[in-house]
């Protein structure tokens, strides 16, 4: 059972509740380079907001919800294993 605490999950939630879109950055943006920055950034964002039809997110323009995350490209990385998933990523304060 997942339980919340104190803002966190509790039990063992799939690893990737807190840290999917970190682990993308930092493993195929930073380290594989199989993927752009800018077209990852676009994907997670806009593109994914666009397909369940979310108005008004995912870009940085007027009318539109600033909803923003500020990360650092060269250390961002989840941390959450199968053994300890409730951890928050690295790069993001």
């Amino acid at each position: 059972m997942i339980k919340k605490v104190g803002g966190l999950l509790s039990g063992k939630p799939h690893p990737r509740v807190y840290g999917s879109f970190p682990g993308i950055l930092g493993k195929y943006v930073r380290e594989e380079k199989a993927l752009s920055l800018e077209e990852t950034v676009y994907k997670l964002t806009h593109k994914a907001a666009a397909a369940v039809n979310i108005k008004r997110r995912g870009l940085l323009k007027p009318g539109y919800y600033a909803d923003i995350t500020i990360f650092n490209p060269d250390t961002v990385l989840d941390r959450g294993t199968f053994t300890d998933p409730i951890q928050y990523p690295e790069g993001i304060e």
